[in-house]
């Protein structure tokens, strides 16, 4: 540990049998410089406008893979690029449970297993593949991840919001 890391405690509350995780006093501007790096970053690089479209990019990609699952899982150099549990989320649809609790007891596992490297993977699959089996948003989605490539975005202008939406309809989105 270095000289300014937090000191951690076991807090105890009414007696023994309510305790916590605490920063005893010596660690507390060590905790508050986190605290103050945690928001900056937050404000300057995870809310980023260009974050928010990649974050929006992959999304999007997803979502076409979920809704066109049966499509691609029927291709053979597909079918293992998908991971398992988004085939999960793709079969919901089709399946008899109805509540998330249900779900989530039986496909935890595949959640818990998927992996950034499984979707990089299914990424590089679908930009790979013939164009005449993957659509065709899909397959440009998945070659702009790839080069690290954002879809041209502006910021939307209060009032603005549903021309914008009219537009990316009707350029197919």
């Amino acid at each position: 540990m270095g000289r300014y890391a937090p000191v951690l405690s076991i807090v105890e509350h009414d007696g023994n049998s309510l305790c916590s995780l605490g920063v005893e006093e010596k660690g507390v501007k060590a905790y508050e410089g986190f605290a103050l790096a945690r928001q900056l970053m937050n404000r300057t690089v995870y809310y980023h406008r260009a974050v928010q479209v990649f974050e929006f990019m992959m999304e999007e990609l997803l979502r076409q893979v979920i809704s066109g699952f049966n499509t691609l899982h029927g291709d053979p150099e597909l079918r293992t690029a998908v991971p398992r549990y988004l085939g999960a989320v793709a079969a919901l649809c089709d399946s008899t449970i109805r509540s998330t609790d249900a779900f989530i007891t039986v496909n935890w596992r595949d959640y818990f297993a998927l992996s950034e490297p499984d979707i990089w993977h299914l990424i590089t699959s679908l930009a790979a593949a013939s164009p005449t089996k993957v659509p065709r948003q899909a397959r440009m989605l998945a070659e702009m991840l790839l080069k690290r490539e954002k879809l041209p975005y502006r910021p939307v202008q209060p009032g603005m919001a549903e021309v914008l939406r009219q537009k990316l309809v009707f350029d197919g989105f």
